[in-house]
């Protein structure tokens, strides 16, 4: 993650210096020329004209900059809030107009070009601060209900604003379609994509991300297509999980194939990461094909959104670790434990150099299982994972275990709670607030 913002920062400075550049020299291109001129005693006319043009374009690079560096932030991975940039938004537009209709004034223009470029500098200088201040800190998420007990959309609503409310940067949603276990009832969760959608319009500012997507559930391209659709309505807030399933009763039952999963799921992330980050393609697989396939509209952000994979398989490493932006562990894999951690990020570390990429450059994340006053076992729909040992204790006690996976280099969190209801949500509000400070 602080490769993440590293590159972001870098990239953003270089814009940052060429936008202050214009904002303070170039509304006075003008005066320049004009005292040049007069110095080589040009005509009135050819003075009026060449001071109307310098302010001209002084007013529009500063209109102009203040849009395409407003793109560039809403566009990618950046920690601002959607109202933050509908304010600057408003700004640019608002000045910049009348910088624009102003120009043929020599001194007018030029002042009101400046005032408006110094305000987008301001607007500028606060979003490298406030890049710099996230680079590196971990984010914490919450996965919302599944089949822990059966919610309406009216509580989902609610936890999810809540969640948002109390300071936790992300929301996330087990895509799974039915459990059935020995000596229980059949239950299944709500369908995941059409919940992401919903919680896109709901919110403002957390991330959204299915924990993970099960390619087998659609087709590659339909897949995407929903992605593209879903950050749009976020606004850029989508993170993609990917995987490749695991439980063959909903496979079975919904009529999906089972066997091959790895081989499907190689196919069909290629389409997939293909027609985000390009929005075309053509494929002729074993188990996919598509002919003159386009992602038409695009989705917010050119590259489409982040993808993260959820799997510690060897093979499934080898597949995705060239192209994914995140990788993902369950809780169970390593016992929920912070010091069971380092042998499943060592086997990480190890796909990443075998593909020839840097293991710094992946974002880590994780859930970490939370029993929280209530809590009496959080009822997993896969029966073999129940037997984990839930982190516990005060405000204080939970935030240090979790600074703990900092410690090792994570960089999102998503913690799946027991009991998963607004009150625990609620309660941890004390844990982000310390952590904040940490980051502070």
């Amino acid at each position: 993650m602080a490769t993440d913002y590293a590159e972001t920062m870098s990239a953003y400075l270089s814009l940052f210096a060429v936008s202050f550049l214009a904002a303070t020299f170039v509304p006075f291109y003008s005066e320049f020329a004009v005292v040049g001129m007069l110095a080589l005693d040009a005509n009135r006319e050819l003075v009026l004209a060449t001071a109307t043009l310098g302010n001209t374009l002084g007013a529009a690079v500063n209109w102009l900059l203040g849009r395409f560096l407003l793109h560039y932030q809403n566009r990618r991975w950046f920690p601002v809030t959607r109202d933050q940039l509908a304010r600057a938004q408003a700004w640019y537009q608002r000045w910049g107009v009348w910088s624009l209709l102003m120009a043929w004034l020599p001194i007018g223009g030029d002042a009101l070009t400046f005032v408006a470029g110094i305000m987008r500098v301001r607007f500028d200088l606060f979003f490298v601060l406030h890049g710099y201040n996230c680079a590196g800190t971990m984010k914490i998420g919450v996965q919302l209900p599944e089949v822990e007990r059966e919610v309406r959309w009216s509580e989902l609503a609610a936890m999810a604003t809540l969640a948002e409310d109390v300071g936790f940067d992300s929301l996330w949603v087990g895509d799974h379609l039915l459990y059935r276990n020995p000596g229980e009832a059949a239950r299944g969760p709500w369908e995941a994509w059409s919940q992401m959608a919903a919680l896109a319009a709901i919110t403002r500012r957390v991330e959204i991300g299915p924990l993970v997507a099960a390619t087998s559930f659609h087709s590659p391209a339909m897949l995407a297509k929903k992605a593209a659709t879903v950050d749009e309505i976020s606004g850029g807030r989508l993170i993609l999980g990917l995987g490749a399933g695991w439980n063959r009763v909903e496979y079975e039952a919904f009529g999906f194939a089972y066997d091959n999963r790895v081989s499907r799921f190689e196919e069909a992330f290629t389409i997939i990461r293909t027609l985000l980050r390009d929005g075309a393609v053509d494929f002729d697989g074993d188990y996919y094909q598509l002919r003159d396939c386009e992602l038409e509209p695009r989705g917010p952000r050119p590259q489409g959104p982040p993808l993260m994979v959820g799997s510690m398989g060897p093979r499934m490493l080898r597949i995705t670790m060239p192209h994914v932006d995140a990788w993902n562990a369950w809780h169970a894999w390593y016992g929920n434990r912070v010091d069971g951690l380092p042998e499943v990020l060592a086997k990480v570390d190890e796909a990443c150099t075998d593909v020839g990429r840097d293991p710094a450059s992946l974002l880590r994340t994780t859930t970490v299982l939370v029993q929280l006053p209530g809590g009496t076992g959080r009822a997993s729909g896969d029966s073999d994972k129940r037997g984990v040992t839930p982190l516990q204790g005060s405000a204080d006690a939970i935030a240090e275990s979790l600074r703990a996976y900092a410690g090792l280099g994570i960089g999102h969190l998503q913690l799946v709670l027991d009991p998963i209801t607004a009150q625990s949500i609620e309660r941890l509000a004390p844990v982000l607030e310390r952590l904040s400070v940490d980051d502070k």
